[in-house]
């Protein structure tokens, strides 16, 4: 029998610890090359998905998930062929797996029949809601079950998750204290709080969960080889939870401390005061009963403030009732709360800051599971967590206080945690695959205690049970292999995506960004991908718009071309995922763009298109803003003016729909009015650029020079590379008779704009001793601004990372 089976987990000597070592590859060595290779893939993922880190990719995130992905099935691989090699299957046959599966089987028939498969099945960016993922973590939790559910091997898996820890917490307080970040791509831990694990709420999350593994194997333990490494991973752990200071995290771990203490107590019987149990609970003790004295300490020592916002319960009920409305059974599809969210949000949510924000997720994870997949998934989801807890009931009621038991109770509460957790709150993947795989372990280390039943099934027989179970097998084996070039082909379209973004946002190459997501478009049809194109189109167009080396009938094929691709990807954003907000702005955009070059038909096109999209999303004040501008460009401004009063009564503090009321007065003549509506634009939005160049432009034209110059610097402080702002500072100050400062401003504009004639006509006024607008035409006389600033499409595109 092996030395963990005899409840001697440690060694009071290295020698020993290699002795243990030693047995254990021994014991692994008379197994199956493929059971052995799914056991040390196992050990592989708990080592190093917390670690995991590439500084390319759609996201940190994504990253994780894929490289979970491709781990779990691989081992699944392996595990199937042990499996056909040994002639027999044996699983756990209990109410948590079979609800767990129902589940999976729910949400693979929501995502079928959603508006889009492809999307609500494997839409990247959409880890830890999408089929794929759930799909994965209850495949983590059987091969957890099958795979660690011996004491022995679970150990060495928990040892592997504590020194991942420990080295997470080391690169933790390397970068957010000393500013070195261990990875050489510091540009990608911007902020103190930037971890290896997500949000900083998660970073805590990690930390709680193996801080409470630790303990009871510090607890349990007589021996001191691995006593010290536990005490160091607990020791971390509250340093943590310090730091994120998260009271749910609080709560729950102080619980838990709880039960830890009373069964250690019963367990050990030497002394009730165990001294590490105590510290944490005095310090539980000490955050939730005086929460504000608790933080400011945390906040004061750390130095770290951290706020996340989520939908609240209530929000999240009254989405899945509008949700229901629609689509009863199924639901939108998995993945999908953002596009419930963004139509049916409250309006009262346009009165914060937050009223534009992209919520993917809503108050929790069970929430937003039941939410996507209407009643049959609230009806799964509610059978998954009945399932558990009358498991976890009849688990309680047959344990007994001995060794044989350590690993399913620890691996119980650690499920429990995370399970009461998803209930409560909503955590990013790499805690939820964690929890999927304490359930696995809880479930499998159960059953082999038989306190759940198993069944036993021999395979390749001639009829019969045997027999269907081997063709599933071998079925399962070639879809597991296919799935590999699947999973591949998906992330590779997300790195070609990324590799085009980046193309884009730092090297500005507008061609090689258009080539790398056209790439990854082809690899998968995603929404995201398909209205990037779309932007990209736009800055093309406009690129090639302001050419004049180029001969007229060349001139217009090529504008064909792009004007045909740019419908084309817009179009195809918005029947990927009509849905999506983000698609209907990008292809009324489009058709908007179209006015200036007097094509038939783009106004009432884009006129159409913002309002069908209004509809859609009747609490967002964006389109009527659109069809506002679309009618003002258009000479309309009765029109104009509706639209705008009917996005301020959905948003009175809408800076943006103030400013374009200050244009539109402007046109008008009612430059006292106009005036008015930019202050007021301003005031709600005192650093947006675009209203203060407004603000400061009404002021110019009202000959309020004094008020135009204190706005006009101010944006220069705020934007240096804002060329309008600037021009009329400069000619501001050469009313003054400040010509030095007259010519510093114009000669910061040459160097943004060196092509520029007028500025350099300028320029040479003022160094002559003549006024700057000295035979040049006043810009107050003109159409267009004197300089071309960025589209505000390439700023999106920029935005998009």
């Amino acid at each position: 029998m092996s030395p963990l089976k005899k409840g001697r987990f440690f060694y009071p000597h290295l020698t020993e610890v290699v002795l243990l070592i030693n047995i254990k590859i021994m014991d692994e060595s008379k197994e199956f090359w493929a059971d052995k290779l799914s056991y040390w893939l196992f050990l592989a993922l708990g080592f190093l998905l917390p670690l995991w880190f590439l500084p390319f990719g759609f996201s940190p995130e994504t990253n994780k998930a894929y490289f979970a992905y491709f781990i779990l099935l691989f081992v699944f691989i392996f595990w199937l062929v042990g499996r056909i090699r040994q002639g027999r299957l044996e699983f756990s046959k209990n109410w948590i797996f079979i609800s767990l599966f129902f589940l999976v089987g729910v949400y693979f028939v929501s995502a079928i029949f959603s508006f889009n498969d492809n999307l609500t099945l494997f839409g990247i960016g959409r880890e830890g809601g999408n089929w794929l993922s759930i799909a994965f973590f209850a495949l983590a939790a059987f091969l957890a079950s099958e795979i660690l559910n011996r004491s022995d091997r679970a150990f060495f898996w928990f040892l592997t998750l504590f020194i991942s820890g420990i080295l997470v917490f080391i690169f933790q307080a390397l970068h957010g204290i000393f500013g070195f970040t261990v990875y050489p791509w510091s540009d990608y831990f911007p902020l103190s709080t930037s971890n290896l694990i997500g949000s900083w709420n998660n970073f805590g999350l990690f930390f709680s969960i193996i801080g409470l593994l630790a303990l009871y194997f510090y607890e349990i333990s007589n021996y001191l080889s691995f006593k010290f490494l536990f005490f160091i991973v607990y020791a971390v752990s509250l340093i943590v939870l310090f730091a994120v200071n998260f009271s749910l995290l609080w709560w729950l771990f102080g619980i838990l401390l709880v039960i830890l203490g009373v069964y250690i107590f019963i367990f050990r019987k030497e002394k009730f005061f165990r001294p590490l149990i105590g510290l944490g609970v005095i310090l539980v003790l000490f955050f939730v009963i005086t929460p504000n004295l608790a933080s400011n300490l945390s906040s004061s020592v750390i130095g770290v403030n951290n706020i996340e916002v989520r939908p609240s319960y209530g929000a999240t009920v009254d989405i899945f009732r509008q949700t229901v409305k629609e689509n009863p059974i199924l639901g939108f599809g998995p993945g999908t709360f953002l596009e419930s969210w963004l139509r049916y949000k409250p309006q009262a949510i346009n009165s914060t800051v937050f009223w534009n924000t992209r919520f993917e997720n809503g108050a929790s994870f069970f929430s937003t599971l039941a939410l996507n997949a209407g009643f049959l998934g609230l009806i799964a989801v509610l059978g998954f967590i009945f399932a558990y807890f009358y498991s976890s009931f009849r688990f309680i009621h047959l344990i007994e206080i001995n060794h044989d038991y350590l690993l399913p109770l620890i691996s119980f509460l650690a499920s429990f945690y995370f399970f009461v957790l998803m209930i409560l709150y909503s955590p990013n993947f790499i805690n939820l695959l964690l929890g999927f795989i304490f359930l696995g372990i809880f479930i499998g280390s159960a059953s082999d205690k038989n306190m759940f039943p198993k069944s036993k099934i021999v395979l390749f027989q001639t009829s019969g049970l045997g027999f269907i179970s081997s063709l599933v097998l071998v079925f399962l084996l070639i879809l597991s292999v296919s799935g590999v070039y699947f999973l591949a082909q998906n992330y590779i379209g997300s790195l070609y995506f990324a590799k085009g973004l980046n193309l884009f946002n730092l090297k500005n190459d507008l061609s090689g960004a258009k080539f790398n997501i056209e790439k990854a478009f082809s690899l998968a049809k995603e929404p995201q991908y398909s209205r990037s194109l779309a932007q990209l189109n736009l800055i093309e167009l406009n690129n090639f718009l302001s050419r004049t080396d180029i001969a007229p009938e060349q001139l217009r094929q090529n504008l064909q071309a792009i004007l045909s691709k740019t419908i084309q990807n817009a179009s195809n954003a918005r029947g990927l995922d009509p849905n999506d907000s983000l698609n209907w702005l990008i292809s009324g955009q489009v058709y908007e763009s179209l006015l200036s070059l007097k094509i038939d038909q783009a106004a009432e096109t884009a006129r159409q298109i913002y309002q069908e999209a209004a509809k859609i999303f009747p609490t967002n004040p964006e389109f009527l803003l659109s069809l506002a501008r679309l009618e003002l460009q258009l000479g309309n401004l009765k029109e104009s003016r509706d639209y705008l009063d009917r996005a301020i009564s959905l948003k009175p503090d809408y800076s943006s729909a103030h400013f374009l009321y200050a244009r539109l007065e402007s046109q008008s003549g009612n430059t006292k009015e106009a005036i008015l509506r930019a202050e007021s634009a301003v005031f709600i939005s005192p650093n947006d650029i675009g209203s203060l160049f407004q603000l400061g432009l009404l002021y110019y034209q009202d000959k309020q020079f004094d008020n135009a110059k204190t706005v006009f610097e101010r944006l220069a402080g705020l934007a240096p590379n804002y060329s309008n702002g600037r021009y009329f500072l400069g000619l501001i100050y050469d009313r003054e008779g400040a010509t030095k400062k007259a010519i510093d401003e114009f000669e910061k504009i040459s160097l943004l704009n060196p092509e520029d004639r007028e500025i350099k006509d300028i320029l040479s006024n003022l160094r002559e001793g003549k006024k700057a607008l000295s035979g040049i035409s006043s810009p107050a006389e003109r159409k267009d601004l004197p300089l071309e600033e960025k589209t505000e499409t390439e700023r999106d595109v920029k935005k998009k990372r």
